[in-house]
């Protein structure tokens, strides 16, 4: 190989055309398998390597490959296999996404459009009326676009969304039919019947390109819900690839919210206040909420009070039992701390159910750290005040390794401060506010 440095990158290709053999042997590895993703020191994939020990950036033979496809005449069932394999080795939010989309821009979105600003962050895509539209393998092109757009739905962020919705519009403008097929039907991997069926309980449908989950409960029933619950899991299994990001839609006669003011009134909220009254499905509650907590991951049909996915299943279990205490610190910890605060309105309803104990104190202090700026409530210092409570943050304060989780413990000086100012209101750990005994 030819490169001035220890691998090659796409430009290597056009400075040494002698290097085009490598990069086929590249090309054939990834469809083979007999290549592998080389970490650099910060764990990112950031290198191909070969079975012959060659290097290339992990985007140089994407590029090559997408450029082949596109003068030979693009062929669909070759562009997904190929990328396929491509993401599952060098993962979609390393760069794939990038070139994909770079791909899509330049081959169809600056071929048939003219983009006009609309506003600062916002642009319209108009057709070009001046260009022959039929240049290459047009159908395979733009299926293939649908498959980036479904990539990014299923593997992007939360935001991704409108990239992949993008996508979609400027197919259907140039007069392809495959996003209204997606839209109506999904990619198809799932089988049929996890995706809609209907009976004597509830109606059941869900899109895995475009993540959304709509449910309808006839019958207010725990059959009722335990299928819904049994069919959303399947759904989000692992190896099943559903979004990590969705909206779930619920109309049942059941009309309950869970006991959390501040709490959106939606579906989602009414799904889990009704079904956690039933003990027998507290398990697949519990289920459902491991599965779909992920970091940086949302429900996308809640308008500006988004949440991470699990949020209200984990809320519900956590005002039913103690058992579940664990889980709620699991949830705490994995939320965004910079845009998620719905936790903010679960944490006085905690307290004032639990009051301050060995066991729930961890779980508070998980609750207060996973925002930025956590919000004082009356029912703190009240519940503070009784005896026990003191007792139990004087010892929080000289015994911190008893009450703080493995990923906390080394904030314990700077988590203390957070706690007692939170719980009275007060600047500092030396408020007068603050019971003599507690201050720093």
């Amino acid at each position: 190989m030819k490169s001035k440095f220890d691998y090659l990158r796409i430009q290597d290709l056009e400075d040494y055309p002698e290097n085009r053999t490598v990069f086929e042997k590249g090309t054939e590895e990834i469809l083979t398998g007999k290549c592998y993703a080389y970490k650099d020191r910060f764990g990112i994939k950031s290198e191909i390597k070969l079975s012959d020990g060659t290097r290339f950036t992990n985007t140089a033979l994407l590029e090559f490959f997408l450029n082949q496809q596109t003068k030979a005449g693009f062929n669909y069932e070759q562009g997904v296999e190929f990328c396929e394999k491509y993401r599952k080795l060098a993962t979609w939010k390393t760069y794939t996404d990038r070139i994909l989309m770079g791909w899509f821009e330049r081959v169809v979105m600056d071929t048939f459009f003219i983009a006009k600003e609309i506003s600062r962050y916002k642009k319209e895509y108009v057709k070009r009326e001046d260009i022959d539209w039929q240049l290459f393998n047009q159908e395979e092109i733009l299926r293939f676009s649908c498959y980036i757009g479904v990539c990014y739905c299923k593997y992007g962020y939360s935001f991704d969304s409108s990239t992949a919705n993008l996508i979609f519009d400027l197919v259907t403008q140039m007069g392809s039919g495959e996003a209204k097929r997606l839209k109506k039907e999904g990619s198809g991997k799932l089988p049929e019947n996890w995706v809609r069926f209907q009976n004597e309980f509830l109606s059941f449908r869900a899109n895995d390109v475009f993540a959304t989950i709509k449910i309808v409960v006839k019958q207010e029933c725990e059959e009722a819900y335990s299928q819904a619950l049994d069919s959303i899991n399947r759904l989000l299994e692992p190896e099943n690839e559903f979004p990590d990001s969705y909206g779930i839609e619920f109309r049942s006669p059941g009309k309950n919210y869970l006991p959390i003011k501040g709490l959106p009134k939606k579906g989602i909220n009414q799904f889990f206040a009704n079904a956690v009254k039933y003990p027998g499905l507290h398990a697949k509650i519990e289920k459902y909420a491991i599965l779909s907590m992920k970091e940086d991951e949302w429900y996308t049909n809640l308008g500006e009070k988004t949440c991470m996915p699990s949020s209200f299943a984990v809320f519900a279990l956590g005002l039913e039992k103690e058992t579940y205490f664990p889980l709620v610190q699991k949830y705490m910890e994995t939320c965004d701390d910079e845009h998620s605060y719905l936790q903010t309105r679960f944490t006085p309803v905690f307290i004032e159910k639990y009051g301050f104990t060995e066991n729930s104190l961890s779980v508070f202090i998980s609750c207060i750290c996973s925002f930025q700026n956590p919000e004082h409530h009356k029912i703190f210092q009240q519940k503070a005040n009784e005896k026990e409570a003191q007792e139990l943050l004087a010892d929080y304060r000289h015994h911190p390794e008893k009450y703080l989780s493995p990923s906390l413990k080394n904030r314990y000086k700077r988590i203390w401060n957070t706690v007692i100012t939170t719980i009275y209101n007060c600047k500092d750990s030396q408020d007068s506010k603050i019971p003599e005994k507690l201050r720093a």
